[in-house]
Parts: structure tokens; sequence; C-alpha cells
């Protein structure tokens, strides 16, 4: 049967770096601000090595942080499509191998990383790995970090989830069961006396999520299935639950009052776009399971029932046509401490938080009266009252738009690829600088707040950006996109030529399948043995046939766009055949 493996997300080369967070003109949401008022936070630099399971998590992590005002912090990640951290080990500890290993997503710069820089937590994820040979290769890791530049490094195992058609996880010490990561802790911590290996419970959470949303209490989820990608992947929300929670485990602050957007740039690869609602369902089940979880490390701390004292002073300058700074004198909280402030826009609640003392409105109507006022957060949920409103009118456009133009004016997209367009004004120094972004035909391309165009299905549609600014008539500007069709690719692969007799291994390799369109490549296996084993869906299997007989092995493959291959099949004998003797 064909699995539904659509594994988007794993477009990346290994070891990047997430810079950055998208900046959304639209929502009033300002690039977060390194300091919250009054303290400093210093952020980690973190080490993740896992699988496909583990990429989208170093860059929704790192943004997290950067949005909740964490300073100088860095998340890497080294990983590789179906990799299991028991049988990596040896692979990866072998220079001969790096080139190879780089096709499948970048394995090849853990052992310079762990060698070259000082890392403060080293984040594993296991993939179905025998649970005494996962113990025995995270040793190894951990060992390979602390004995390099690393001496004080935490370990953090990091669960998996179970699989969309499962209902709960497994009993026992399963590679899928809560027992199983808590073994791997212990037998870490055992070999490492002193030390404290944390758990982060994404499964948990998913968990949660899951029984949550059968009983109809996640707002903008209807299914459990909604969760997942495909059987094994998480969707753009189950991602989103999975940065949470590894934000959560590794700086152990609460994200409810904390900048964490729920709709960012998807021209990113940390981007979504999620219900808002959804997003702080998620952190509230998020941070309920972590801080009850002994082995996360997290505690929710004392009660606190005393709310941050009320903003004052609030004044409002720099009035311009469409925005306005406000001021106002920091508000305190002697016991849980201020987390963010709140702006309420004639008594509407912006979506974004602020981290200081002093806010950029953007986004107002000319010639128009506001009224604003400012709450303060703190760690634990509590908010101020309102402070005292303070009202702004804005002035009428100093410099109107007489033009607007975009580049480029026509654009090629795959499906599922992203491209920005960029508006400009006439003149350049015009004073409302916005637009509106509008697409002639949705089920080919999309456009976004930020001019991002996403494609959808093939065809051709018009993008049009019509400027904010109709104070000189109403302009605008077209182009003209054409998302091109996507080809399925070929699934081809070998086996290695071993002998002997049943039960007998074999190993597979399925990395020569191809894809046709230029800038799409094989992000899913799907293996069939042709003896009703279970599904593997890796790219380098090793199957053991425990019978003699003839076998037909299966491929389906899958590219980064969600297209599957034609099923290729090879007939396998068990036994072998012996070659014919070489006659004299």
């Amino acid at each position: 049967m064909k699995k539904t493996l659509v594994v988007s997300f794993l477009l990346a080369a290994a070891l990047l770096h997430a810079e950055g967070a998208a900046k959304n003109t639209e929502t009033n949401n300002p690039a977060p601000q390194n300091n919250p008022a009054g303290e400093t936070r210093n952020g980690y630099r973190v080490f993740f090595l896992g699988n496909s399971f583990t990429v989208n998590t170093h860059y929704h992590s790192e943004y997290f942080a950067k949005c909740a005002g964490f300073s100088d912090h860095t998340h890497k990640c080294a990983w590789s499509p179906g990799m299991q951290l028991s049988g990596g080990w040896g692979h990866w500890a072998k220079p001969e191998s790096s080139a190879a290993s780089d096709k499948g997503g970048s394995l090849s710069g853990w052992k310079r990383a762990l060698e070259e820089e000082t890392w403060d937590r080293f984040v594993v994820q296991p993939f179905y790995d025998n649970q005494e040979a996962c113990i025995d290769v995270c040793n190894k890791f951990y060992d390979y970090a602390t004995s390099h530049k690393s001496p004080d490094v935490q370990m953090i195992v990091k669960q998996i989830w179970f699989t969309r058609e499962a209902t709960s996880y497994e009993t026992g010490r399963q590679p899928n069961s809560v027992a199983y990561f808590e073994a791997l802790a212990d037998g870490i911590q055992k070999a490492h006396p002193g030390s404290t290996v944390n758990i982060c419970p994404t499964g948990l959470v998913i968990q949660e999520l899951r029984r949550l949303t059968a009983l109809g209490q996640v707002p903008g989820v209807a299914r459990e299935s909604d969760w997942y990608a495909d059987p094994i992947h998480l969707s753009k929300i189950g991602n989103y639950a999975d940065g949470i929670t590894q934000f959560i485990t590794l700086y152990k602050v609460n994200p409810v009052n904390f900048n964490i957007p729920a709709n960012v740039s998807p021209g990113s690869w940390y981007g979504y776009s999620i219900n808002e609602q959804t997003a702080e369902k998620i952190k509230e089940v998020a941070w309920k399971i972590a801080s009850s979880y002994p082995r996360s490390g997290v505690t929710a701390g004392p009660v606190d029932s005393t709310p941050p004292t009320v903003p004052s002073n609030v004044a409002a300058s720099k009035i311009s046509s469409a925005g306005s700074e406000l001021n106002w004198t920091a508000s305190s909280d002697p016991e849980s401490g201020i987390a963010s402030y709140s702006i309420y826009q004639d008594g509407k609640k912006l979506p974004a938080f602020f981290f200081t003392n002093r806010a950029t409105i953007t986004n107002l109507a000319p010639l128009t009266k506001y009224t604003f006022a400012v709450r303060a957060n703190n760690r634990v949920g509590l908010s101020s009252e309102p402070s005292m409103t303070v009202s702004v009118t804005t002035p009428a456009p100093a410099v109107p738009v007489t033009g607007l133009s975009l580049k480029p004016t026509s654009l090629s997209l795959n499906i599922a690829v992203d491209k920005p367009l960029v508006p400009t004004f006439v003149p350049p120094d015009a004073d409302n600088q916005g637009v509106v972004w509008t697409s002639s035909d949705p089920a080919i391309a999309t456009v976004d707040a930020e001019g991002s165009v996403a494609g959808k299905s093939a065809g051709t549609a018009t993008i049009t950006a019509t400027a904010r600014d109709n104070s000189n008539g109403t302009k605008s500007a077209a182009a003209t996109v054409t998302i091109l069709p996507n080809h399925p690719p070929t699934a081809t692969f070998k086996f290695a030529t071993a002998r002997g007799n049943n039960p007998l291994a074999i190993t597979f390799d399925g990395m020569a399948s191809s894809d046709p369109d230029p800038r799409d490549g094989i992000f899913g296996w799907d293996w069939d043995f042709g003896d009703d084993s279970p599904h593997f869906y890796g790219a380098n299997p090793n199957h053991t046939y425990a019978k003699d007989g003839t076998y037909t092995v299966s491929l389906i493959v899958l590219d980064n766009n969600g297209a599957f291959s034609a099923k290729t099949s090879n007939a396998l004998t068990i036994p072998l055949p012996v070659p014919s003797p070489t006659p004299n």
C-alpha cells in the first residue's frame, strides 16, 4: 500500500543555522527585541543530532528563543532521513563516508562541530533504535563532545511521537514508548555520574493534543490526523507543537506571554501559518505537560497570585500618518518577573508582545484618531490592569504614492516553492509604503502579506499589489506567475550480494532514486520486502529473511513536492545462487 510520506521539510542541507525573524508589517509584529524589560536573558548554543524528525525542531526552537528575547543563541543540526543513531556512529565516524552521507542530509559536519565549537546543550533523537545499542552510541557522542570543547554540555533525549495510526504510546520498553526514552536517559546518566539527562516530552504533548482534539477542545483542529503530514511525520501544527515543547525544555519558561507568533512568512525554513487560537492552546498544553513531567527538568515554580504593577506615564511620540511610537514607565513583579507587555489599540489587543517599555505601532490610517493602553504580563501568565489611555491622531501623508511597480514582473515556480515579489514605490520616500496583495487564482498560486508567492498547482495566475495609500488615486502593479508541473520521481535500488543460510540479512540501497525536476530531490522511501513484514521508510534498510524462497522486493519514493514514483520491483532469491565453478 502506498504510504503518504509528505516530508517536504527535508529539503535542508545539514548543519544549518536559522537566522533572523520574519517581520510582519500587516499585524504590528515587530522584529523581536533581545532584552525584555528590566533584565537580560542569555540563550544557549544547542547541537541537534538525528533524522527527519529533528530537522525542523532546531529552526523552530531557535526562532522561538529569538522571539522570546533570549540573546546570543546558536542552534545547529546534523541529520539524515531515516538514520538510526545506533547505526550511525560507525558510518559517520569514517572520513571516507562523508561525501556519501551528505546526499541524505548532512552528517559529515557533526564531527567538526563537536571538535571545533563549544555547546551548552546536546539534543539527540533516536529513530526506532535498539535500546542497548542506542544507549551505547549516545554515550559515545556524549564522550566525544565532553572530551573536546564542551566538557559541561548537558544531553537531552528527544521523544518521538507515536504514529498517526496508533492511538497511544506502546507499553513496556519498545522504541515507541515513554519507558524507552526514560531508559535511554537512565543509561546515559549511569555512564556519566553527576550528569543530568533531561527528556524533551514532545510525544506526550502530541498524545495530549490528540486526546483533546478527539474531545473537540483544540480550536481550529478537527481531526487527530491533522497533527500529521503522513503516517510518521508531523504537520505544520504538529511541528509548531514540537518546537514549542523543545523551546520549553531548553529554556524552562512558560511560552504563553512571549512573542511566539502563529503566523510567520513561509519563505523561510521555520515558516508556518496556523490559527492563533490553536497556537495558544498548543502553548498551554505543552507547558502543562513539560512542567509536570519530572524528566523534562522543567518546573512550574512557586504559585504567584500577584499580577504586575500597572504601566504608567504612557506617551506617544514620532507620530506619522501611518504609525507612532509609544513609551511608558516599566512595570515591576518581584515574584515572577516581567515577561512582556501587551498593547491595546482602541480596546483591541494587538497580536504582538513587546519586551521593553517602548513599542513602534505601524499600519495606522492617515487622519484618524486612535487610543492606546498598555498591560504588563509576568512569567506565570498574570497580567496587570490596563494603563491610562493615550490618544494619537495621525496626520495626512506628507508624501503620497504616485506610482508602483513589481520586481520581477514574471515568475516561474515549482509547486510548493516560495519566492518573493518586491514592490517599488514612486517616489522612493513615499510616506505610506504598505500594499495589499491578491491572486487571480489562489488554487494555482497564493501570495501572503509580505509578497511571498507559493505555487499550489500547475497553471498561470496574476499577482497584484495595490498601494494602501490611495490619496493620489489607486496605484497597483501586477506580475504573471507560472507554476510548473511536478513530475514524479523514479525509484531505483540495489542490494548487497550476501550468501549464506537463513536467517539471512540483506542490505538494500535506494539512494540512486532520482527526480527529473532540477530543484527536486528524494526525501521519502517506502520499502516492501515481499515477506509480509512491516514497511520500512528509510533510504538504506537492512532486512533479515527468515525462510528460503524467491521474494519480490518493491520500492516507492516521494519527492519534496509530494509526487510519488511508480513502484519498482526486483526478485530476490534466498539463499542467493552460488556461482558456477570456473573451468580449468
